[in-house]
C-alpha cells in the first residue's frame, strides 16, 4: 500500500480492488450530497469547468479549450478535485483512476452497473451505458496520430480534438457538452487518461517538450 505522504500513482480503473472502488464510490457520493454552494461539492466543482447560462460565481466556466493551456489547466483541475475527493472518501490512499479507453474502449462496468441513481458513478444521459465500444479509429488511430507530432503546438490541439473531444461526444449526454461534462463521473477518469497521454507523449522523446515560455 502507498503511504499517505508518498508520491502518488494513478492506476487504470479496471485494476481497482473492491476496497479502492468502494472508496471512489463513497467519495463521489459524499461530494454529491453536499449543497451546490459548498466549494467541495460535486456541483460546485463541475461548475468550475462549465455552466449552463451565465456564471453565478467568478470561479465558474473557467475551462481552457482551444488554447495552449488546455492540458495544463485540466491537470490542475484534476489535481485539486482529486484532493477533495480523497478527503470526502475518508481514505487517504485514494487516488483518482483513469479510463484507458485505448485498451478498454467500453465504459467501465462500475459506471454503468447498476444502472440506477443508487450508483454514484452512473449517469443515465450517456449513449454508451449499454456497453458499446468506442471506435478504434478514435481511441487508437487518432491517439497515435496525436502522439506522432513532436511539436507541442501540434500535439496538444490534435489530442484535444480527438480522441479527447471525440470521446466526449461519443459518450454522449452530459459529457457531450462543455457546460455539463464535469457532472458525469466518467469525465474525471477520461481527463485522467488525457493527462496520462500527455506524459506518454513527453516520454517518447524525439524533441518532444512542453512550451518554454513563462506564461505556460
Amino acid at each position: 500500500a502507498q503511504p499517505c505522504c508518498s508520491l502518488r500513482v494513478r492506476c487504470d480503473v479496471n485494476t481497482l480492488s473492491s476496497c479502492q472502488l468502494a472508496s471512489l464510490q463513497r467519495g463521489v457520493s459524499v461530494m454529491k450530497s453536499r449543497p451546490a454552494s459548498d466549494p467541495t461539492s460535486w456541483q460546485f466543482q463541475a461548475n468550475i469547468h462549465g455552466v449552463l447560462g451565465a456564471p453565478t460565481n467568478p470561479l465558474f466556466a473557467q475551462c481552457e479549450h482551444g488554447t495552449i493551456y488546455f492540458l495544463a489547466w485540466h491537470r490542475a483541475y484534476l489535481y485539486f478535485f482529486e484532493r477533495i475527493l480523497r478527503k470526502a472518501s475518508g481514505d487517504c490512499y485514494l487516488n483518482l483512476p483513469f479510463w484507458n479507453w485505448t485498451a478498454s474502449p467500453t465504459l467501465p462496468t462500475p459506471f454503468r452497473d447498476p444502472a440506477s441513481a443508487a450508483n454514484p458513478l452512473y449517469d443515465g444521459t450517456r449513449n454508451i451505458n449499454n456497453g458499446s465500444a468506442l471506435p478504434a479509429n478514435v481511441v487508437v488511430n487518432d491517439l497515435n496520430t496525436a502522439l506522432g507530432f513532436t511539436a507541442f503546438n501540434s500535439f496538444s490541439p490534435a489530442l484535444e480534438g480527438s480522441p479527447h473531444g471525440a470521446v466526449h461526444v461519443l459518450v454522449g449526454g452530459n459529457m457531450s457538452s462543455v457546460p455539463t461534462a464535469a457532472n458525469d463521473p466518467i469525465f474525471w477518469l477520461h481527463h485522467g487518461n488525457v493527462d496520462r497521454n500527455w506524459d506518454v507523449w513527453l516520454n517518447m522523446g524525439g524533441g518532444r517538450q512542453n512550451p518554454a515560455d513563462a506564461a505556460f
